[in-house]
């Protein structure tokens, strides 16, 4: 018993002195790519919403950091057979919130782990990553939607599209669990309000499954921390 105690006791200081330095700069890093993905990272992506069922938008658009900085896109109207043309360009770029949000939570996490100061016990690690853990988890939060952050609970971003949206159509962007997606409302004040959604993600973000990644390296090290405590 006592044998079985004393390994118990130095695999506990391997892991803190030799396996977390090294697992905590792994997270750093993968904190920074997530920091710069969803600062400068560009992507340009056709929208693949036409299909059989949906043929109400075909376009492409440009993703940069926080921002749709550029979109063509081609709308066709309910009401006729007429097809509208609406672009964004990168004057007035399309904010997406949520990854905003998303970032100031890792900010968060990343500053608490640059800041750690003193030497790493089984307490202080477990904190440390507990924090960051929820920091992350916040992060993945962020990019999930609900139905009262969207239209018509939340304000659409028309002054980024142009020509101007007419007043009976709402075209808004948003994203939920790794995909953008694109909502097009056509309004129809003297009856209801008639909505078309996106039935295939406009374009995957890779800073989701960093994020999956992330929290699955500090929950398996939180776990053999607590379970090297006998």
């Amino acid at each position: 018993m006592e044998k079985e105690k004393e390994t118990s006791i130095c695999q506990r200081q391997w892991l803190l002195d030799d396996v977390m330095p090294l697992m905590l700069q792994q997270l750093q890093d993968h904190l920074q790519q997530c920091l710069y993905i969803l600062s400068f990272q560009s992507k340009a992506d056709a929208l693949p919403l036409s299909s059989a069922k949906n043929e109400t938008i075909k376009g492409v658009i440009t993703l940069k950091g926080l921002y749709i900085n550029s979109a063509e896109l081609q709308i066709k109207s309910t009401h006729n057979a007429e097809s509208i043309k609406v672009s964004i360009d990168s004057q007035t770029p399309y904010f997406l919130e949520q990854t905003q949000q998303g970032k100031n939570y890792i900010g968060l996490a990343t500053r608490h782990l640059q800041t750690f100061q003193g030497a790493l016990t089984k307490q202080s690690a477990l904190q440390l990553l507990d924090t960051i853990s929820h920091h992350v988890g916040r992060a993945r939060l962020s990019l999930l939607s609900s139905a009262t952050t969207l239209f018509p609970y939340k304000v659409c971003h028309s002054k980024s599209f142009s020509p101007p949206l007419r007043q009976d159509l709402v075209i808004e962007f948003y994203i939920q669990d790794v995909c953008v997606v694109c909502n097009v409302y056509w309004l129809d004040y003297s009856t209801r309000m008639n909505k078309f959604s996106t039935e295939t993600p406009v374009y995957v973000y890779p800073f989701y499954s960093v994020f999956y990644l992330i929290h699955l390296s500090i929950h398996r090290w939180m776990y053999k921390s607590m379970n090297l405590d006998h």
